[in-house]
């Protein structure tokens, strides 16, 4: 009876030692997947330091969640992971942005360092007229005009593809004033519109634009670019479409047209949805050529691979 106590008592005294080394075990093994997991990090780390134009950026509390929308876009397709809060680390005038794995140090540099020149721009008033001068050339043969309710202030007229040539060969027998400059921008698949539209004066510029992403309307759920404009933007776009309602206003990037939409009343709030394209590939491509702009502008002046 005896030897089956103590066998008992040992049985269960190896029960219970082995009960607690079972966790202690899970808990080391974590420990050394979670020191590995470091180690890697440590090894394919880099780190980017950005310069603001403007140190004044600390104190906008949503600044932080822009950077990271914006450079999350910036760098789709170059950077296989969406940035966290923590990797992004603001302090004594710069940003230090933390990238893990694999990374294209020239392609990241490039899509940081992009400057896009957005504006927003008027159309010329006296469009009739110009339609006019463009029959008197000839275009009618290559160039269709929209009716005369619906010209002022928009577009001149269309044309096909293949016509686009010709149609710059009459554009360029017009004299113009400095300001004024011909943009032809793609509206469906084989049909281009003309448009004239004044250079000197924008609306709006790049610095005025805080924020430019691709989202979804929450009432419709279809996609939409989302523009931010700051307090600068927002009382310019306030008040020259409570001053412009009925007429045009298009967005130029760079040298290229890319949206021209009829205003329909003040925009006040200092925010834009634009909803022209029917699909989310076409909106990315709009807001890809907006150039997702940064909160402030900035360059990256230091790059440290550990």
């Amino acid at each position: 009876m005896q030897k089956k106590t103590t066998f008992l008592f040992i049985l269960l005294i190896s029960s219970a030692l082995f009960s607690q080394a079972q966790p202690q075990a899970r808990k080391t093994k974590r420990a050394v997947e979670k020191g590995e997991e470091k180690a890697a990090k440590r090894i394919m780390h880099t780190v980017f330091t950005l310069q603001p134009e403007d140190p004044a950026f600390q104190a906008d509390t949503s600044f932080k969640t822009f950077m990271i929308e914006t450079i999350t876009s910036r760098l789709n397709g170059v950077y296989s992971h969406k940035i966290a809060p923590e990797d992004l680390v603001p302090g004594n005038g710069e940003i230090l942005l933390h990238l893990y794995g694999k990374v294209n140090v020239d392609s990241v540099k490039a899509r940081l360092n992009l400057r896009t020149n957005i504006r927003f721009l008027s159309g010329y008033p006296d469009a009739l007229g110009m339609i006019a001068e463009l029959k008197a050339k000839g275009a009618e043969k290559w160039l269709t005009f929209p009716p005369e309710e619906i010209t002022h202030f928009t577009y001149l007229g269309s044309m096909k593809n293949k016509d686009t040539l010709e149609v710059r060969k009459i554009i360029q027998q017009i004299s113009l004033p400095k300001n004024l400059h011909w943009y032809m921008m793609k509206r469906w698949d084989d049909l281009y519109e003309l448009y004239l539209l004044d250079n000197e004066k924008p609306i709006i510029n790049s610095e005025e634009i805080v924020n430019a992403v691709l989202k979804y309307d929450p009432t419709t759920n279809r996609p939409v670019a989302s523009l931010i404009l700051n307090e600068s933007g927002r009382v310019k776009l306030a008040a020259y479409t409570k001053a412009h309602t009925g007429e045009m206003m298009a967005i130029v990037a760079n040298k290229e047209l890319i949206l021209a939409a009829i205003i329909y009343g003040e925009i006040s709030q200092g925010n834009m949805m634009i909803a022209n394209g029917a699909t989310a590939n076409e909106m990315k491509e709009l807001t890809d050529k907006i150039g997702y702009p940064f909160p402030v502008a900035l360059k990256v002046t230091n790059v440290k691979v550990e």
